[in-house]
Formats: C-alpha cells, sequence, structure tokens
C-alpha cells in the first residue's frame, strides 16, 4: 500500500500507529473494528505472544512503514498524536495508547511491570539513535 492509499484509507477506518519492538518496525494498523469494540478486544487478549515474530496476524490490515515516505509520514502522525498509539513486543511492555495522551490500554496478560510513563531504561538520545540507525538500515 503507498501513502495516498494510507491517507484515502484513513479518512474512512479507525487507524492505530503501532510500534513494533522498541522500534524495530512501524506499522499502520486498521483494525477494521471501531475503536471501542478494539479496546475490548485488547483487553479480552491473554497474551501477545503470538504476535511476537510479526503483528501481522492482528485482526485487520497492517501496513508496514518499510519505505522512507511512509516512515516519515508515520513518524509526523505519531508526534502529532491524534491517532491511537500502541506498542507490541511481549506481555509485560506491550500497550494500546489512546489518543491525545488520553491513557493505556493493556491486555488481559500484560504483567504491570512495565510503566511507558516512566521508564528511563533508555535516554531519548539513545532512542533517536536507534531510530535513526533503523532508518539508515531500511535505506540500504
Amino acid at each position: 500500500m503507498n501513502l495516498n492509499e494510507i491517507k484515502n484509507k484513513m479518512k474512512n477506518e479507525f487507524l492505530i500507529l503501532l510500534e513494533e519492538e522498541y522500534g524495530y518496525r512501524e506499522w499502520f494498523w486498521f483494525p477494521e473494528i471501531t475503536k471501542e469494540e478494539l479496546i475490548v478486544w485488547w483487553e479480552r487478549l491473554e497474551s501477545v505472544d503470538s504476535y511476537f515474530m510479526t503483528p501481522e496476524p492482528l485482526i485487520g490490515t497492517l501496513v508496514e512503514a518499510k519505505e522512507e515516505e511512509l516512515y516519515e509520514f508515520f513518524s509526523y502522525l505519531e508526534k502529532k498524536q491524534v491517532y491511537m498509539q500502541g506498542h507490541i513486543h511481549v506481555d509485560d511492555d506491550s500497550y494500546l495508547k489512546k489518543a491525545h495522551g488520553k491513557g493505556y490500554v493493556y491486555h488481559k496478560g500484560y504483567s504491570g511491570v512495565f510503566n511507558p510513563e516512566s521508564d528511563t531504561s533508555m535516554s531519548l538520545e539513545e532512542i533517536k539513535l536507534v531510530q535513526k540507525n533503523c532508518l539508515d538500515e531500511r535505506k540500504k
């Protein structure tokens, strides 16, 4: 799916900006259900283990922000914080973040160990360096 197709899909469908494993990959996730239905589905999810290798089995349509144009658009939307965002990796750190920073939604199997609001294991500079390196790898 190209950028124009994503923009058109965004006009009519619910979008989540999904980060996989701390910037390993970014995805435009169109779950093809309402936000309210998604929250219920997520809260009932026992574990995210089945999405550890890839989030592609998630409900709906996922489009990887692989090309630079898509990655830049993803980053732009992420900064605006008007769309729901998510992080998926393992049970102790996966969550959905409501638009406009209005709180988090955790799946049923969430262990409660990780708090995205207070995690200081990496500095902002370190995170930016990792993101830059990921972008450089995409260009190769």
